[in-house]
């Protein structure tokens, strides 16, 4: 995984994800801020959520961004 990921095979590596974008629009601005401020390096988007819609929007905005789907 790690060559995957553009690191060494001995490298270690810490993945840092936001889970539960959706949830509020709150929440999405909150992991989108992190995004932009290199603080996480991955999100999974809560579907279904309120504000999942509106995160999905989000995300096509940005480009680069590691979203996962976290299915309930």
């Amino acid at each position: 995984m790690n060559q995957e990921l553009g690191f060494c095979p001995t490298d270690r590596v810490v993945i840092i994800n936001a889970d539960d974008l959706g949830v509020t629009r709150s929440t999405n601005q909150a992991i989108m801020q992190m995004f932009q401020n290199n603080a996480i390096t991955s999100t999974s988007i809560l579907v279904p959520a309120d504000a999942a819609q509106d995160a999905a929007l989000q995300c096509t905005k940005e480009k680069a961004m590691n979203v996962g789907i976290h299915i309930t």
